[in-house]
């Protein structure tokens, strides 16, 4: 089977991210509220997935333009973190909350096949090789993971320090 070519690839991969992304920034602050999964202030939520959406792009053009061996690597850990962002947390919370969780299925149907895609396409252009990406994916995963969870939390404290 022949690969996407990695420009392609990286389009639709930022096209799949952002539609999950809308979906999580209008739906999953009152799902967490609801389930007690998560209790953040919507506004905040909202600015860090736009931040974190925005971030996502820079990558994805960045990694275009100059084709940085750092960069394809960060954009092909930002593929895999999205395509296993579906099962986890989006598919676990479905069945823990035995409820649609938001991003459950845009993160099935839309980031992981974009997000296997873009970095098949990215080893079979050898924009990056097998040894790279088997020590960068999951360093990209945590650290990407990571920062998409302490966002939000950073803006809610940066926001309550700023009040007082």
């Amino acid at each position: 089977m022949q690969s996407l070519d990695p420009q392609l690839a990286t389009i639709l991969f930022a096209v799949a991210l952002t539609v999950h992304n809308v979906e999580e920034a209008i739906w999953l602050p009152a799902f967490g509220r609801e389930t007690g999964a998560r209790d953040i202030d919507p506004t905040d939520f909202r600015v860090a997935v736009a931040i974190f959406t925005l971030g996502a792009y820079a990558i994805c053009a960045s990694s275009l333009a100059w084709r940085s061996p750092v960069l394809v690597c960060a954009l092909a850990g930002l593929g895999a973190t999205m395509a296993l962002n579906g099962f986890l947390p989006h598919l676990a919370a479905t069945i823990r909350f035995r409820r649609y969780a938001p991003g459950t299925a845009t993160g099935l149907v839309l980031d992981l096949p974009a997000g296997v895609a873009l970095v098949v396409s990215l080893e079979a252009a050898g924009w990056v090789s097998r040894p790279v990406l088997w020590w960068a994916l999951p360093v990209s995963v945590v650290a990407i993971a990571a920062f998409t969870v302490a966002l939000p939390h950073l803006l809610s404290r940066a926001r309550t320090g700023i009040r007082g």
